[in-house]
């Protein structure tokens, strides 16, 4: 989680279109399938609701 958070801060502050490219292959191949579990499991619970 550290990581994703500092690759976030790194993007934000970024111009350099070489770091960028590397913070969406990050997202992409590390944290994308993690964060659509999470948004599947919210998801789920409000229409539980």
């Amino acid at each position: 989680m550290a990581h994703m958070l500092e690759k976030r801060n790194e993007l934000s502050h970024t111009y350099n279109e070489t770091v960028a490219r590397e913070a969406v292959k990050i997202i992409k191949y590390t944290y994308y399938s993690a964060i659509r579990q999470v948004y599947r499991f919210l998801k789920d619970k409000i229409n539980e609701q």
